[in-house]
């Protein structure tokens, strides 16, 4: 078959579906597509058709040709897991999730219907309500099949297939996942300007915490990944995590600017060192002339001069001063001192004002929050050989959804055109069983 063939030729309208041999042809598994069970295959043109469109591939051993339909059901499980993983999570990103879904059953409701007789979404656009009506075993059933499925689905397996443009500006943060009531760190890289997640890594069994080695697997993977799609890292930012910052230190090159977190180094203090209930008239001043050099500065030698201050005039800071305020005071003074290089090397980047001058992890910390919403709505994983793919799963979602702002997903900021509608495609081509690869 070559071009691309009319409906009327191809499928009949009079000609029911069950009766069609065309559509029993095409509703075949994939991985069974080649009576041969060969899996090296060529793509050809595709055709739309009232079914869904139909792919067509070329076995490149024995030179047929067969297709590959994207079944009913594949959208249908598609939603099931955007509104098992995404629909419990804020009302801002309510809409994104409802708008998927209710574009699945409209494109599709026979076919669906009749594919999962019992088991249908229900939404009402007027009142904004969502109801998932499928049995606790088809949701379960779903999810376990598509975790098993997703196990390979890395952020880093994805962002080597797709090959997305990075910025090279990153944050490197943590954190702890409940899996079978034991915490496992879940350590992400995130690009700072385009939002994109390119790179995790979830701590094993073995060893769930957040050790020096698996902190320097983590960046040794992180560098590989990003490194191979032809991404110089220029600066990363951390918060003050010493295993991340020890495992940094000996796997990325000697050229990247590491920076710590303003906002974590002066929030530390605010919370404990010193907070407001026991500030006294001239801890309020140091404190007030920190910000200014760390936030606020104009330049690197305007805080280098506003530093060399505060750390010059420590018998001043500690005189006539309560033993609570002196004990903060000098855990403050010990902090700059120690951190001053790593608190001030965003300047030797960029200059401020530039939109690429980051000097804290806080767009890392909102997707980490999106990630932590999806998370704390499951409460736990309660499976140690599931929960993996299911961070895949969440993790590939949220780079496929839909922002609020611009109604792009990440990849697509990322010059890569994939959105939830490619989600069944791309874990269809990471799916071991399927020749399609």
């Amino acid at each position: 078959m070559t071009g691309r063939p009319t409906l009327s030729k191809c499928f009949p309208r009079e000609e029911k579906a069950d009766d069609s041999p065309v559509l029993r042809r095409l509703l075949y598994d994939p991985s069974f597509s080649c009576p041969r069970g060969h899996t090296t295959v060529r793509p050809l043109s595709y055709y739309d058709t009232v079914w869904g469109t139909v792919r067509r591939y070329g076995c490149l051993t024995c030179l047929n040709t067969y297709s590959e339909l994207i079944k009913p059901r594949h959208n249908f499980h598609a939603s099931i897991l955007v509104g098992h993983y995404f629909g419990h999570v804020s009302r801002r990103r309510f809409p994104v999730v409802f708008n998927f879904i209710a574009d699945v059953l409209n494109t599709s409701t026979y076919r669906l219907n009749k594919a999962s007789t019992g088991n249908y979404i229900y939404s009402n656009k007027r009142q904004n309500e969502l109801a998932m009506h499928c049995s606790l075993p088809t949701v379960n059933r779903t999810i376990k099949e598509y975790a098993q499925m997703a196990v390979g689905v890395t952020p880093d397996a994805v962002t080597r297939l797709f090959k997305p443009q990075l910025s090279g500006f990153f944050g490197l943060d943590g954190y702890n996942i409940p899996i079978a009531g034991v915490d496992h760190v879940y350590l992400v890289a995130h690009d700072l300007r385009r939002g994109d997640l390119p790179s995790a890594f979830l701590a094993s069994k073995q060893d769930p915490t957040e050790s020096l080695e698996n902190c320097r697997e983590f960046v040794k993977q992180f560098r590989s990944t990003v490194e191979g799609i032809g991404t110089k890292i220029k600066q990363i930012i951390l918060d003050d995590r010493v295993q991340l910052w020890q495992g940094c230190q000996k796997e990325l090159p000697p050229n990247v600017v590491a920076t710590l977190d303003v906002q974590h180094f002066l929030a530390n203090i605010e919370r404990k060192k010193l907070p407001e209930r026991c500030r006294s008239a001239k801890s309020w001043g140091l404190v007030a002339e920190l910000e200014y050099a760390l936030r606020r500065s104009p330049s690197k030698g305007d805080a280098e001069r506003v530093i060399e201050h505060i750390l010059s005039a420590r018998p001043h800071w500690l005189e006539g001063e309560t033993n609570r305020v002196r004990e903060g005071t000098e855990q403050t003074l010990e902090g700059l001192q120690r951190n001053t290089d790593r608190l001030l090397s965003h300047f030797d980047l960029l200059a401020p004002g530039n939109r690429l001058h980051y000097r804290t992890t806080n767009p890392t910390e909102s997707a980490i929050g999106i990630l932590a919403d999806t998370i704390k709505s499951i409460s736990c994983f309660q499976s140690e050989q599931l929960a993996a793919g299911q961070l895949n799963l969440i993790s590939l979602i949220n780079r496929l959804r839909p922002t609020t702002k611009d109604k792009r997903s990440v990849l697509q900021k990322c010059r890569v055109n994939k959105t939830l509608a490619d989600l069944m495609p791309i874990l269809q081509a990471f799916n071991p069983k399927s020749p399609v690869r």
